[in-house]
């Protein structure tokens, strides 16, 4: 996906959720990110209805029968995303940037901040669940 271009497709939606998401967790530190299916779906699904850009008209609608939350885990592994492999271990220099910078460039539907919200909204809900 281009920097600045507009998320149309589904899977181009997908993949702009799955880089902001990433990159607001190498943001936050987060290193090693190797959830079940399950659990990843409960804490994201928690963590994008609570967080106040999930309506941004660039992002995908999530609901039964149309793209389900594990489809951000999916989209982003069969990508070229810096995130690609976030199993081996999330890039804490994606693409060469930092990750704010990362987020501002590739994410720009909202702030690097916003990334952020949603990144501490997943992994306060993970923890919870534990």
């Amino acid at each position: 996906m281009n920097p600045g271009a507009s998320a149309t497709t589904r899977n181009q939606q997908l993949l702009l959720v799955a880089n902001g998401f990433f990159g607001a967790l190498a943001a936050e530190g987060v290193v090693e990110f190797n959830p079940s299916i399950m659990d990843f779906e409960f804490a994201f699904g928690k963590a994008w209805r609570a967080w106040r850009c999930a309506s941004v008209s660039e992002f995908p609608t999530f609901a039964l029968g149309k793209n389900r939350f594990r489809d951000v885990l999916f989209r982003v592994s069969r990508s070229s995303s810096p995130f690609a492999t976030y199993r081996d271990g999330i890039e804490m220099t994606p693409s060469g940037l930092t990750p704010r910078e990362y987020l501002a460039i590739w994410a720009p539907e909202v702030t690097p901040e916003d990334w952020i919200a949603l990144a501490q909204l997943y992994l306060s809900g993970r923890e919870s669940n534990r």
